[in-house]
């Protein structure tokens, strides 16, 4: 990769998105075959609630990404957006969670900013290997907060 390049690490997607189409698509299906005693408008309400959260889910799932700059970490998730300075991280861990973060699978890289656990931004870049390998590139301490 030359010098100034940039590279988009996307988002590896795991099992919760398909889950969360099938709730919508589940929930659509409840809305309109059920019946219901005349009461079209809300019907049409959950419908339209439906399909934003179907249409920002689909956003988040397709515009994950990470970006490795010059002096920090950038992660993007739909509309969400958050930066970490490399000097700023103590700490890189992989483990498992489904808390809601910048990673679309329970699989992730944990990576502490400090000791508040609000510090902490979760990864799952698809390419991993290669994400790690540039990360240590990019932080001068690599090895000491790996290691720990």
């Amino acid at each position: 990769m030359k010098k100034n390049e940039i590279k988009k690490y996307k988002s590896k997607v795991g099992i919760v998105i398909p889950i969360l189409y099938l709730l919508v698509a589940a929930a659509m299906l409840i809305v309109w075959l059920v019946p219901s005693s005349g009461a079209l408008t809300l019907q049409i309400i959950a419908t339209c609630i439906l399909a934003i959260v179907f249409f920002g889910v689909t956003w988040i799932a397709f515009s994950t990404y990470y970006i490795l700059a010059d002096r920090c970490l950038i992660c993007i998730c739909g509309p969400f957006k958050t930066r970490a300075l490399y000097q700023d991280i103590t700490d890189i861990t992989e483990g498992f969670s489904l808390l809601f973060s910048y990673a679309l699978t329970g699989r992730r890289i944990f990576i502490n900013r400090g000791r508040n656990i609000l510090r902490r931004i979760d990864v799952s870049p698809s390419e991993k290997e290669e994400f790690l390998n540039e990360l240590s590139t990019k932080i001068k301490h690599y090895r000491e907060i790996v290691q720990k």
